[in-house]
């Protein structure tokens, strides 16, 4: 099967759209612009300034299928592709090292983060900011990743991905990378394209229907039928098929 082309991220002017995240989230990979990776690096601070955080404790053992959050593949890189998008506007501060790491992730296949439900020991909700902390420790070299073989086990990110250079983190870095609601966005992406695609099914079979049941419905208004959740589209397909 040939490679798939790079979706390029960043470009100046560009507007992403809910087609290219879901795109990106079922395994395209992504490219950063070139004049926008030079704009974040520009945006960045001086390189003799940057802290690194301590890398926090690493887990004494890998998470069991129970201790997972049930994200799917496209769920974790939805999320992922709309944190690099804000990271690419050029104002988050962030150095570029940090969206080129999220870039390799997306460009990774058959591997993705593995996240944990079970933080310290403590039982949490897989909410934006405990996945978002996750995400910030992955830059940091501590956390798990695995294939998306069903029952796959979850590895040490040194060893699930080995060739990824682990970029470090400043504390206003990993402040940005844990704000905001990417997770949630990422998740919110992939329901409305898929409601789209119902919806659009639900339109072919409603037309296929009037024409086979020999159904006139010429002298419906469209606006009559808009209310009963059948938009303009439906009504002209119908019309044509009749």
């Amino acid at each position: 099967m040939a490679a798939q082309k790079a979706w390029t991220v960043g470009g100046i002017g560009s507007q992403p759209t809910l087609d290219d995240v879901l795109r990106v989230a079922q395994g395209q990979p992504v490219a950063l612009d070139t004049a926008g990776a030079e704009r974040v690096k520009k945006a960045s601070p001086p390189p003799k300034s940057f802290q690194p955080l301590p890398a926090p404790a690493a887990p004494s053992a890998a998470p069991a299928g129970g201790e997972l959050v049930p994200l799917t593949q496209e769920q974790t890189r939805a999320a992922i592709v709309v944190k690099l998008l804000q990271l690419m506007n050029g104002r988050s501060g962030a150095r570029l090292q940090v969206a080129q790491f999220l870039a390799s992730l997306l460009s990774t296949e058959e591997i993705f983060l593995a996240l944990r439900r079970q933080e310290g020991g403590k039982e949490e909700e897989a909410s934006d900011a405990s996945l978002l902390k996750q995400l910030a420790d992955a830059l940091l070299g501590v956390g798990f990743a695995r294939s998306r073989a069903p029952d796959a086990p979850a590895q040490p990110l040194s060893q699930a991905l080995p060739a990824l250079e682990v970029p470090q983190l400043s504390a206003a870095e990993a402040l940005v990378l844990q704000g905001g609601g990417a997770f949630s966005a990422g998740v919110a992406c992939i329901a409305v394209q898929a409601s789209k695609k119902l919806l659009a099914l639900a339109s072919a079979t409603a037309a296929l229907s009037f024409e086979a049941s020999g159904a006139q419905v010429r002298a419906a208004p469209p606006a009559h039928c808009s209310k009963s959740m059948l938009n303009t589209g439906i009504i002209r397909t119908v019309r044509w098929c009749c």
